[in-house]
């Protein structure tokens, strides 16, 4: 005589019973019988009857909004240079202060002097810039407040401007499409966040 064994919960069930007298569950055709297998236990049934979940983690990258906008404004700066001689007008300005720059990135024997001067665009518009001079240990090589100066600058965005002989201005230039290039591209890959899912089996 074959035994059944209660699908829910692995108990003996009587003979023609319909229902599991421990479970309550109904039996019918779900039941196994010693037949089907011999060593069907509740430990093992439980395993066969409910659901095994494993999680699994995806990695993924996200894009870091603070590295792209750091990276647009640098490369905004370096690209200044080619924009102004495309695009640039000439105006004269004038040096209205010469200044020994002097902090946490520049002590007093590194003679590096911000120089501000003005210009007025063809617009009547009069507009002010600025550019260091690094390493100036001959001041007469300094320009003098009230000394005429020209100025290229980008017509309908006059912040863009500059004074076309500054020295050093294509490394400067150079150096900052290089690091804005940088930032832009880790700012792209971003940093790996993990997502995670559930799935039975």
């Amino acid at each position: 005589m074959q035994q059944h064994y209660c699908r829910h919960c692995g108990q003996a069930l009587e003979a023609q019973a319909l229902f599991c007298r421990h479970c309550g569950q109904a039996a019918g055709p779900q039941a196994i019988s010693t037949g089907q297998t011999q060593a069907a236990g509740p430990a093992q049934l439980d395993q066969q009857s409910l659901p095994d979940t494993t999680q699994s983690a995806k990695a993924k990258r996200r894009p870091t909004a603070s590295l792209l906008l750091v990276g647009i404004v640098l490369m905004l700066f370096g690209l200044r240079v080619p924009a102004i001689a495309l695009f640039g007008a000439s105006a004269a300005g004038v040096v209205t202060d010469r200044e020994q720059r002097v902090d946490t990135q520049s002590s007093r024997m590194d003679y590096n002097y911000d120089i501000t001067y003005q210009f007025t665009t063809r617009e009547g518009k009069t507009v002010k810039g600025s550019y260091r001079m690094n390493r100036v240990y001959d001041v007469r090589k300094l320009p003098v407040t009230g000394s005429q100066v020209r100025v290229k600058y980008v017509p309908g965005m006059d912040y863009i401007n500059m004074i076309p002989d500054q020295e050093g201005q294509i490394l400067g230039v150079l150096f900052l499409i290089g690091a804005g290039t940088v930032v832009l591209v880790m700012g792209l890959r971003g940093v790996p966040v993990t997502f995670r899912r559930t799935r039975a089996r």
